[in-house]
């Protein structure tokens, strides 16, 4: 408490027929208290107030509490606490120092209650809506670069409102507030999410002269996983699919052609047939075109046969198909990376989701001002004192440490 007792302003004394002597002084007294910030902002403090002499006992001095609870007439409310209750009772007080004698006081309890509005707004709020967007970073494309640069905003921001915490409680290490545990909780889940974001890239820009997918990975991630998260991967296309696709984008007089002397002199080169095998495959229609085409190719190779070019074309086009068929191949495999980084994103983000709501109701919940009525210390209306030795006043006449009729 403040070390200044003295009275700053005189006042008159009252004296009744029966020498009752009434005195108020005025005077503002300053107490300290210990603060318990466990349940910051949702929290109640626990404060006393002990009026009482130091230099006489109660046998020369009593105190007795005509009223159970401070008479709050004059007092102004206060923007940031309220005062729930503030129960009073004397005491009688055996101290180490002078264990026979027993002194008397008057203590009052002030139970209060923070107005937790303006820290509601200013804290938890904006901490709830950035751990929130923890969960967005799993629903961006794993494509994406600016999921890593989503996660570290994040922890900045974070990091900027863990600052202004020491700035709005009383630096204490006995307890965290519960602000404080939440920020934490909020900042190992960015912490996490961006380690994980950089496993999902890293497996997206995989391919198979790099990474070789192990069987394990292919059962979990591509088969079980998908069923599980509800993920229908897209019909991939054979790789005939495509080539039968690309063909038909040539004009259609040609590629019937094309593709009519290419199995026919392919079928003649493989099977080392006779010639009436091409006769019987070629109709009239495409005999003629095949003879003015001949007539063409030797007027402008000076006179090179035409069976000769078709082979040169067909082995260039095997070239071609093995090489589309290679990455095709090479594309299938880097497809399957590409959607197993889309299962882990998947996966995650409903593991993210799941734990930040958890963690949120786990830890702000958790506040007793939230859930219980406040814990206001009734204490019974009497103006006898209490004895704090545990023994009754009448056992204390018996012992003669106090004078009987003291406290009648």
């Amino acid at each position: 408490a403040d070390g200044n007792f003295d009275v700053q302003y005189i006042t008159n004394a009252i004296v009744n027929y029966a020498g009752k002597v009434t005195w108020f002084p005025p005077a503002i007294y300053k107490s300290a208290c210990k603060i318990n910030i466990e349940h910051f902002p949702f929290d109640e403090q626990n404060c006393k107030m002990k009026f009482g002499p130091w230099s006489h006992d109660s046998s020369k001095i009593n105190m007795t509490c005509d009223r159970t609870i401070v008479d709050q007439e004059d007092y102004w409310p206060n923007g940031e606490w309220e005062i729930m209750e503030s129960p009073g009772q004397a005491n009688i007080v055996a101290y180490p120092c002078c264990p026979d004698e027993y002194y008397a006081d008057v203590t009052y309890r002030f139970i209060l209650h923070r107005k937790p509005l303006f820290y509601v707004v200013t804290l938890v709020v904006p901490c709830l809506l950035i751990s929130f967007l923890t969960i967005l970073v799993f629903y961006l494309p794993s494509d994406a670069q600016e999921k890593v640069t989503l996660s570290v905003s994040i922890l900045l921001a974070l990091i900027v409102f863990l600052l202004l915490i020491p700035n709005l409680i009383p630096p204490t290490s006995t307890t965290l507030p519960l602000i404080g545990r939440y920020m934490l909780f909020t900042m190992v889940l960015v912490t996490l999410s961006i380690t994980i974001t950089v496993v999902v890239i890293n497996i997206h820009f995989r391919t198979s002269s790099t990474h070789v997918m192990p069987m394990w990975s292919r059962v979990v991630f591509l088969k079980f996983l998908p069923k599980l998260l509800c993920i229908k991967r897209p019909m991939q296309e054979k790789g005939s699919k495509k080539k039968y696709r690309a063909l038909k984008k040539v004009k259609p007089p040609f590629s019937s052609i094309f593709t009519s002397i290419s199995s026919v002199f392919k079928k003649e080169k493989e099977d080392e047939k006779p010639s009436t095998y091409v006769l019987e495959s070629i109709t009239p229609s495409l005999l003629e075109e095949i003879e003015s085409r001949d007539r063409e190719f030797d007027e402008s190779l000076g006179g090179k046969p035409l069976q000769q070019d078709c082979m040169e074309i067909i082995d260039n086009i095997e070239v071609i198909v093995k090489h589309m068929q290679a990455e095709d191949e090479m594309e299938e495999i880097s497809d399957d990376w590409k959607f197993m980084a889309t299962v882990i994103d998947r996966l995650f983000l409903w593991v993210f989701t799941i734990t930040c709501l958890s963690g949120t109701f786990g830890i702000i919940l958790r506040a007793p001002m939230l859930w219980e009525a406040p814990d206001h210390h009734p204490v019974e209306n009497y103006t006898r004192p209490t004895v704090v030795e545990n023994q009754s006043y009448d056992e204390l006449v018996a012992l003669g440490k106090v004078k009987e009729g003291l406290y009648d």
